[in-house]
């Protein structure tokens, strides 16, 4: 399904296993991570690991979840940045970035755009770097989130949730308003792997 791709030995994965339930989600931020932490059944361990092998978890089901790298990168900017002062902001997310108070879209993704995914905060690092997308069983879209998380549940306990709830979820307008010709063009060049991995394009809601 997806073309072969090269892990790097700095690649890190967040994984949430549970082993009494048998499955193995890989948290990509900014994905719905919040809402499908509180529908997954428990007990789940939670781990960050360079070393993950699909042949430690024999029979799990393994998921993710993506979404439009366009909408991801404004909602890091909506959530994460705007309104905010350096001290509400957790460190790490801010290492290579020239933060400051009042800054614009604009300013956030140029920066983000210049920035190679090692030297990048895992909320918007390239999607397909924090995960196995050669090695799960499924992976989801945060834009048909509903159908989708149903899907893993039965997958994984032979239920649903209704209704699936939506927690974090940015107000806002259609991420097409915030970006210029020009800016679009620089974040399609540096979310190019992401967008054809996944099939997104940016008039895509």
């Amino acid at each position: 399904m997806f073309k072969r791709l090269l892990r790097k030995s700095t690649d890190k994965f967040t994984l949430i296993v549970s082993d009494q339930h048998r499955y193995v989600w890989f948290k990509v931020r900014k994905c719905g991570s919040t809402s499908i932490t509180e529908v997954l059944p428990k007990p789940a361990r939670d781990f960050a690991t360079r070393d993950y092998k699909a042949s430690d978890y024999p029979g799990y089901f393994k998921f993710s979840f993506v979404r439009n790298p366009y909408d991801r990168l404004l909602s890091n900017y909506l959530n994460k940045i705007k309104g905010q002062r350096r001290e509400d902001i957790r460190a790490g997310y801010l290492k290579n970035l020239d933060f400051w108070e009042g800054m614009s879209f604009d300013d956030f993704a140029y920066q983000v755009c210049d920035l190679p995914d090692d030297k990048c905060d895992r909320h918007y690092k390239s999607m397909h770097k924090v995960f196995d997308v050669e090695g799960v069983d499924f992976i989801g879209r945060l834009e048909n989130f509903t159908e989708d998380m149903n899907f893993v549940l039965r997958a994984i306990s032979g239920e649903e949730s209704t209704p699936i709830p939506h927690k974090n979820r940015t107000q806002k307008a259609s991420y097409t308003e915030y970006f210029s010709d020009q800016l679009r063009d620089r974040v399609t060049l540096r979310y190019k792997a992401d967008l054809e991995l996944f099939d997104y394009s940016f008039a895509q809601e």
